[in-house]
């Protein structure tokens, strides 16, 4: 990602978020009654889970947003499925930059960065099969 949109990015992302929070304080306020602290309490332990407290936090949000705020299906869906979508997204560019990173962040045993090195040692290997062809010789 530029440099530039990291900062938009994250703006965008604090925002939903406080409106996530707000849409699901009302949720569990519809739904089970909640006050304020016990909401906000179960929001950051439900956001400290990586995926499953995202998909949860969207659910009890779109609840909040439609039955407490009364919106549309479609824009309640819009403010929390949007943060799950950037969950997702967040967590495959991680998974992509930690499986790529075997590869291109490789070091050799004196330190120097070594692209697409083999694991392997080969100095004992050895070469030839004796009888005819002579003795076994190393590499």
């Amino acid at each position: 990602m530029p440099t530039v949109a990291r900062p938009f990015y994250f703006v965008i992302w604090l925002g939903l978020a406080i409106f996530q929070l707000a849409a699901f304080m009302e949720g569990l306020d519809v739904w089970l009654g909640l006050n304020t602290y016990w909401s906000v309490l179960a929001f950051v332990l439900a956001v400290m889970t990586p995926l499953l407290g995202s998909i949860f936090v969207a659910a009890i949000g779109f609840v909040g947003a439609t039955e407490g705020w009364r919106w549309e299906w479609w824009q309640a869906a819009l403010l929390c499925g949007l943060f799950v979508i950037m969950s997702f997204e967040v967590m495959g560019v991680g998974g992509a930059i930690g499986a790529l990173s075997q590869f291109w962040l490789r070091t050799n045993d004196k330190g120097k960065p070594v692209r697409f090195a083999r694991t392997y040692d080969v100095s004992s290997i050895s070469v030839g099969g004796g009888g005819r062809r002579g003795p076994r010789r190393n590499l």
